[in-house]
């Protein structure tokens, strides 16, 4: 399942793909070299549409991983590290 954070009718405007297709031929796993066959796309194309959901993937675990870690915690982390203020 896709985070919120990755909005597929953006990603299809800009690179003119139907991108939840594509995202169901990964999971599928076919190759790029199959996926570009059969739906004509070029293979620079996918490698960046790849990357960039990976990198909004990346992003969101991030945010939340970020988000769950409470101030609290990272007060006493600081405390403990430098004793002396």
């Amino acid at each position: 399942m896709l985070p919120a954070a990755i909005d597929t009718k953006k990603l299809s405007q800009k690179y003119r793909v139907a991108v939840p297709t594509v995202i169901r031929a990964w999971k599928m796993g076919l190759s790029d070299q199959e996926i570009c066959l059969r739906t004509g796309i070029h293979i620079y194309i996918l490698h960046n549409l790849r990357q960039e959901i990976a990198l909004l993937h990346r992003q969101a675990r991030l945010k939340a991983k970020n988000g769950a870690a409470s101030p609290q915690a990272s007060r006493q982390r600081q405390i403990i590290l430098s004793p002396f203020i």
